[in-house]
């Protein structure tokens, strides 16, 4: 068996990811060494829908405390850099509601944001098991900001996950070819002038399934926990 390849660099990478992308298609396959090589087929791009729903538990000017209802829904625009590492950026609405009906409502704002996933890792293919294909590691890192009425919302967010992957035999278009599991740490940073961030809910878990049904489409749910948050979310994708 040929031996497992890793990135040849330290990345530093911030973690984190509430109410965003502790899911990611990741990028393409790192086995053997030519992925180090920017060639010409390595770049693909990403057009991707991306859902969220969560809560949210900050605290105001007057440390009085308060849990929000926060929605994103997001279009993405990808680019694979090289092979392990993709940028892109996202443009969509962000939804703030108090979760027990008090204040002025439902909040709603343009969402913009930018990030970057990473394929850290990702093993030859394991022929002595029959249910794993094949082992990876995946990080991610991402800005976004949102003007509601009421406060400005910054959030730095990212994450680090291992993860495992089967492949699947089939031969129609529905099922997917591959199915993978994955779950590692994630850490949500608040950034705005009116709100802080409950720092018992800042560093979290999160797990997820990932499908790809070709070699240009894939899916993902993850699901993230916090001490007193949780966000649930989902994205869909092509590469072209």
């Amino acid at each position: 068996m040929r031996r497992t390849t890793s990135i040849a660099c330290a990345v530093a990478v911030a973690l984190a990811a509430s109410n965003t992308f502790a899911i990611t298609p990741a990028s393409q396959s790192t086995k053997g060494t030519g992925y180090l090589v920017l060639a010409e087929d390595l770049s693909n791009w990403h057009l991707a829908a991306y859902g969220s729903t969560g809560t949210r538990t900050v605290e105001d000017d007057n440390d009085f405390e308060m849990e929000l209802k926060v929605k994103r829904y997001a279009a993405i625009l990808g680019y694979d850099v090289t092979r392990w590492m993709t940028i892109y950026g996202l443009a969509g609405v962000m939804e703030a509601d108090r979760k027990y009906g008090m204040g002025n409502g439902q909040d709603t704002s343009l969402l913009i944001g930018a990030g970057t996933w990473l394929n850290l890792l990702q093993s030859e293919e394991l022929t002595l098991l029959s249910t794993v294909s094949y082992y990876k590691l995946t990080a991610g890192a991402e800005v976004s900001y949102a003007d509601l009425d009421d406060y400005s919302w910054g959030q730095l967010d990212g994450y680090l996950t291992f993860g495992i992957v089967n492949e699947l035999e089939n031969n129609t278009m529905i099922f997917p070819e591959t199915i993978g599991i994955f779950a590692g740490p994630i850490v949500s940073y608040l950034m705005s002038d009116e709100l802080d961030a409950d720092t018992d809910n800042t560093v979290g878990m999160t797990v997820g399934v990932t499908m790809t049904f070709s070699t240009s489409t894939y899916a993902t749910i993850s699901y993230d926990m916090f001490s007193d948050d949780d966000t649930l979310a989902g994205m869909v994708g092509v590469r072209f």
